[in-house]
């Protein structure tokens, strides 16, 4: 693709620049927030595939055959093989290999175990938007908190818990006999595992479901009624 765009200096640089400055903003930037993601950079491919269509083209003409080898044609024919390959193989990674969080899956299995009087706690905040669209279609009335704040009261979607917070959270769960931690993304929110911690202070944790990129932990009042168990 270079090779093809280089008579076309102009639309070779800003090819270049769609494909590169975003992976090098996004890294710079995930220095003090991780954005870097797929979801965000997926619309690159573009640029990415034009360059890559110049440069089959170009392979593919006479000049580039030329250019290339004596055995041009053959070169340009292992290039496309190439590059059909790798996409073919891309495709099967992302079906195949590719797993979701699992917050359907986590809301069906709180929705038979929670009672009314309950608490969910949420660690990382944001991920309580996931959970309550496949929670919300149950019914369930529950009351939902965050550590170290609730969702969006602290201005940011991703709020880091601290030893400052700890007296909020022992506040916010004070009175309740069971509560759920949905715990996920900790290696960001809480990577000192304080809200855990936390909890084990006050409540006997009694049991941890796993799911994909998540989990949820029950915590029973030392004083209270017993919660339900799997």
């Amino acid at each position: 693709g270079v090779l093809a765009l280089v008579r076309r200096p102009a639309l070779l640089a800003l090819l270049l620049l769609l494909v590169v400055l975003p992976f090098a903003a996004e890294l710079l930037v995930s220095l003090r927030r991780p954005i870097f993601y797929d979801r965000t950079l997926i619309w690159t491919t573009v640029p990415l595939f034009l360059m890559l269509g110049a440069g089959v083209a170009w392979a593919c003409s006479v000049q580039g055959r030329s250019l290339l080898s004596g055995a041009g044609t053959l070169f340009a024919t292992a290039g496309v093989a190439l590059l059909l390959v790798g996409n073919v193989q891309s495709l099967r990674s992302y079906y195949a290999d590719f797993h979701k969080e699992e917050w359907r899956e986590a809301a069906g299995w709180l929705a038979e175990r929670v009672g009314p009087n309950d608490l969910l706690l949420f660690n990382a905040t944001w991920v309580q938007i996931p959970f309550d669209y496949y929670f919300g279609q149950l019914g369930l009335d529950v009351e939902k908190r965050g550590a170290p704040a609730d969702l969006f009261d602290a201005g940011v979607l991703e709020p880091k818990m601290t030893e400052a917070d700890i007296p909020r959270l022992q506040q916010t769960v004070q009175g309740f006999d069971c509560v759920w931690l949905v715990y996920s993304h900790d290696w960001y929110t809480d990577p000192d595992k304080i809200v855990p911690r936390v909890l084990r202070r006050e409540f006997t944790n009694r049991q941890a479901q796993y799911f994909n990129a998540l989990q949820v932990q029950l915590y029973e009042s030392r004083t209270g009624p017993r919660c339900p168990n799997n």
